[in-house]
């Protein structure tokens, strides 16, 4: 009655996609820092008091999780957190529809590059399942997830696309608070 059970992945693997992956002797380590689907969506299973029974494809971060523990613990952060408590999300998920994830990886390990990335859900209302990304090396790109879910055509530089890219940049522009 007073226990909340998550679990859940810090990051996938790669097995091999966009070259990536322990086959082609990358190291786990490297592998874990790209912003390709296998390794940032994982699944989360939560289970207790506010956690009904049911599933949502409405994505979330760890920092969901962070927000959800404070508040079902009733702690009180030392600062603001940038998480949603997932209870609110799963009470009323077409709330969070237009939600804009921010994903980010800093270089530890050569050869993955640094870089910031939106994501955005198959409910978005505008931007129905993008995901656009600045890499430290300059490059850019974007990916269409419900026609490309391997993410092999990178639609930044796509005219027709100029407006969702331009849109997805602000996004990220706000999400850095930049």
């Amino acid at each position: 009655a007073n226990t909340v059970i998550f679990f859940y992945s810090d990051q996938g693997v790669h097995y091999g996609e966009h070259r990536w992956g322990s086959a082609l002797d990358v190291p786990a380590a490297v592998q874990k820092q790209t912003l390709y689907e296998p390794v940032v969506r994982v699944p989360l299973l939560a289970h207790g008091p506010g956690f009904e029974p049911g599933t949502t494809d409405v994505a979330v971060t760890q920092c969901d999780i962070t927000a959800t523990v404070s508040h079902v613990t009733r702690a009180t952060p030392s600062h603001e957190l940038d998480g949603t408590d997932l209870r609110l999300i799963i009470a009323a998920p077409d709330h969070f529809a237009d939600r804009a994830l921010l994903l980010q990886a800093a270089t530890i390990f050569t050869p993955a590059p640094s870089y910031d990335a939106v994501c955005t859900g198959p409910d978005h209302p505008s931007l129905p399942s993008l995901k656009f990304a600045r890499l430290a090396t300059g490059d850019v790109e974007l990916y269409d997830l419900a026609a490309d879910p391997g993410e092999l055509v990178n639609l930044a530089d796509d005219g027709s696309r100029a407006g969702q890219r331009a849109a997805l940049e602000q996004q990220l522009a706000v999400l850095l608070g930049s």
